[in-house]
């Protein structure tokens, strides 16, 4: 699925995009990760369309068809996002 997303990218944008993993102790990283997956939505959703119909597409994978799904994870990367910043200032201080 992994080359069939990247194939997605491709298509819509001309380009793929990094993912990035989460690291437990960094709240940037969990920005970057939510960020990193938000970023290709259109090209996810659109593999997910092509595939809709195929027995090889599970329910894990449909999900990123679902637009609450994105929305969730639009909203915890905002709250994540407000964690990172208050956590960069009490480190400054």
């Amino acid at each position: 699925w992994l080359v069939r997303a990247v194939k997605a990218m491709h298509k819509r944008y001309r380009v793929s995009f990094a993912s990035f993993t989460l690291c437990e102790t960094r709240w940037n990283s969990m920005q970057d990760f939510f960020a990193s997956l938000i970023r290709p939505r259109g090209a996810l959703e659109d593999m997910v369309f092509s595939y809709r119909n195929s027995n090889e597409m599970t329910k894990k994978f449909r999900v990123l068809g679902d637009n609450e799904f994105w929305t969730k994870q639009e909203m915890a990367e905002k709250i994540v996002q407000h964690l990172r910043s208050a956590s960069y200032r009490l480190q400054r201080n």
